[in-house]
């Protein structure tokens, strides 16, 4: 969308909101049908447009940095006035009191900033979702919440910076559970200051509590600040949460470091998976446990990002038991398709019918000779592919693509569309 279109749209929706004030401005100068008419359009277009203006809140877009800076000085640096700090108690009850009057409208939410998760899990405020991301989970000021926390007797002689012990936490725990279900669930981390634990915790329960409180959702994303919900409540947990959302086809998981059959196994509907594991230096490290013992044929997508260099073996593994696949994305892989019978046998005598896209996503000095036959030993199994993803487009890689796959679009000698070299 152009500059100039954006500005368009974002005019005509402030006009379309002010369409009652118009109204009653008028009001005095229309005869009784031409008002009574209006006021028809009126309700027709707030039961039709408000609905449709409030299906997805993104909190980086439209007004909402400006609100939140509001609410949270400084959050969104470039819309902050003078680095003053407002009253903030105001901003903050209109927020809810938005999120209470428009929540029933709103289908896909998304959170990168804390005002968003401490209001928007408020019990019943968000109960129709279909798509939840979430990237920050931390309190974005002292809350009163925290501070009675604090004042508590046990820590009153801590520091801001003090590691609190287990039997510190556990009392503190134990005086800001904010559902039943969450009773004898919730559990110390293992090191943590005080002045990030209460915010944490209370963090970490609203993300729960959104998901609960949502089982019509299809997707969900967990940033990477999310993973210090599964300390509080285990990996498990948190898996068992989404295991109980029946339509859950889509999982973008940033936090949680879970064996990949596991989480197939229990999140049964999914059809694409997306995992960053995070590994400090990916590159340096072998990825091992994402071979399967049974096939899920449901799955159409598999991301794995972050996750160090992957087997041929393993691809090979990941070809023959997702038969639905379609999209496969990988970190890096490791050079050498192995010495394996098995693995000669798949390569000769098997294709994969469904996979259109294969995309690895390494460094450039890694585009090594030994990288190049192996990518170029695997394509013979993806006869179909439509896309393919790579730093470098290596010598025997575009022999193989040529002879081998025939459904990549381009022709003659020019690099085919469907080849993005990134």
């Amino acid at each position: 969308m152009s500059t100039d279109s954006a500005v368009s749209v974002s005019t005509a929706t402030q006009v379309a909101s002010s369409l009652p004030e118009v109204l009653q401005a008028l009001g005095a100068f229309l005869n009784y049908p031409e008002l009574r008419s209006c006021v028809l359009v009126c309700h027709q277009w707030n039961e039709v447009f408000t609905p449709w203006l409030w299906r997805i809140v993104e909190d980086y877009t439209l007004a909402w940095p400006r609100i939140i800076d509001q609410i949270s000085p400084n959050f969104y640096s470039r819309y902050a006035v003078n680095n003053t700090v407002p009253s903030t108690k105001k901003d903050e009850r209109w927020l809810r009191g938005m999120f209470v009057k428009h929540g029933r409208d709103v289908k896909g939410l998304h959170i990168s900033s804390t005002p968003f998760l401490a209001n928007a899990s408020a019990a019943g405020t968000f109960t129709r979702l279909n798509s939840l991301t979430i990237h920050a989970i931390t309190t974005y000021r002292p809350s009163e919440e925290a501070k009675a926390l604090m004042d508590l007797p046990i820590l009153a002689f801590k520091r801001n910076d003090d590691i609190l012990l287990w039997d510190e936490q556990q009392a503190v725990i134990s005086t800001c559970v904010l559902s039943p279900a969450f009773d004898n669930v919730l559990k110390p981390y293992a090191a943590m200051q005080l002045d990030a634990f209460p915010p944490c915790l209370m963090g970490s329960q609203r993300v729960c509590l959104l998901i609960m409180e949502n089982p019509d959702l299809e997707t969900v994303e967990l940033g990477l600040e999310t993973g210090v919900v599964a300390q509080f409540f285990s990996k498990e947990y948190v898996v068992g949460l989404l295991a109980a959302l029946p339509r859950l086809k889509r999982f973008n998981n940033k936090c949680l470091q879970y064996d990949l059959q596991s989480m197939l196994e229990q999140l049964a509907g999914l059809q694409h998976y997306e995992s960053h594991q995070h590994i400090l230096n990916p590159l340096d490290f072998t990825l091992d446990n994402v071979a399967l013992t049974r096939s899920f044929p449901g799955l159409r997508s598999l991301s794995l990002l972050g996750h160090g260099k992957v087997r041929a073996e393993s691809v090979l593994n990941l070809l023959e038991l997702l038969p639905g696949l379609e999209q496969l994305t990988l970190a890096s892989l490791l050079p050498g398709l192995g010495n394996s019978s098995d693995s000669e046998e798949f390569i000769q005598d098997k294709k994969h019918g469904r996979l259109q896209g294969f995309h690895i996503t390494y460094p450039v000095h890694n585009a090594t000779r030994a990288l190049d036959e192996t990518i170029s030993g695997l394509l013979p199994c993806m006869p179909f592919l439509t896309k393919i993803s790579l730093r470098v487009l290596m010598p025997e890689t575009a022999a193989v693509l040529a002879e081998q796959c025939k459904q990549l679009e381009g022709t003659g000698s020019c690099l085919p569309r469907a080849v993005h070299v990134v």
